[in-house]
């Protein structure tokens, strides 16, 4: 069963740190031949995005899932979590559906910053390109997944409804703004690992299922990496030069701009 959307317009900020020009080096890494964070986590909740349209928390508790359960700090997000800080932020209310108006991504991105939802702990945002391939594939490889906005076609929620890949429509009608994750691409010739929605019942398939390549290039509108804490091994909660991603990324590699963002 699929959910509902509830991504608003994106705000392009033209300052907005880029991907590309904040790792130390003239150029990124290549991305490895195949990676995959999503499927280890086993079950993504709905976190209310059956009823509400929270996609824009659903979707960045479902990526700090994915980076948790890659990096040992393992975190199982709520339906009172993230319907809690829609509520918060946008003024809905569960009780009567009143204000169910979605929110921005990147106003839900510095809720978390400020400290505002339980077990989401970002350092800092970039934005990327989604129409490069390569730049997504990196993102995905270097920290864990993207926070990927879109605008759904219906054939989409009926290709997640059957769990097939996601995938261009020949005649789409888009059903609004809607925010998933991008975490792995097991076949990276078709396009990446994509979770659209949670499930209500662990025993439902696992909602991880391939994007394809066209899709992202023409539905995406926004993409952002999310560098959390919780992707470092840390002791303390606070991240230290020497602490290391799964993928052995070094934090000391991240350039001095970016790590004052920590602060």
């Amino acid at each position: 069963m699929h959910g509902k959307c509830g991504k608003l317009d994106p705000d392009h900020n033209p300052r907005a740190l880029k991907l590309a020009k904040y790792l130390t080096g003239e150029a990124l890494p290549a991305p490895t031949p195949m990676r995959d964070w999503l499927t280890p986590v086993g079950y993504y909740p709905m976190l209310g995005n059956d009823v509400a349209g929270d996609c824009t928390f659903g979707s960045i508790y479902h990526l700090r899932q994915a980076v948790g359960v890659a990096s040992g700090n393992i975190f199982s997000p709520t339906r009172d979590m993230a319907i809690g800080g829609y509520s918060a932020l946008t003024g809905y209310d569960p009780s009567t559906g009143a204000n169910d108006r979605g929110a921005q991504m990147q106003d839900v991105i510095e809720f978390a910053r400020a400290g505002n939802l339980p077990g989401v702990d970002p350092i800092a945002s970039i934005s990327l390109d989604w129409t490069n391939a390569t730049e997504v594939m990196q993102a995905i490889d270097i920290f864990g997944g993207v926070y990927f906005g879109i605008q759904l076609p219906s054939t989409a929620e009926e290709q997640f409804d059957a769990r097939q890949p996601i995938d261009v429509p020949w005649w789409p009608f888009i059903r609004g703004g809607h925010a998933v994750i991008l975490g792995g691409y097991r076949n990276a010739d078709f396009g990446p690992d994509c979770v659209l929605w949670g499930t209500v019942d662990p025993s439902y398939p696992s909602p991880v299922l391939p994007m394809s390549w066209p899709f992202v290039f023409r539905f995406g509108d926004e993409a952002h990496v999310i560098l959390f804490r919780s992707w470092f091994t840390t002791s303390n909660g606070v991240v230290e030069p020497s602490d290391k991603a799964p993928n052995g990324l070094d934090y000391s590699v991240l350039c001095p701009d970016l790590q004052s963002l920590a602060a």
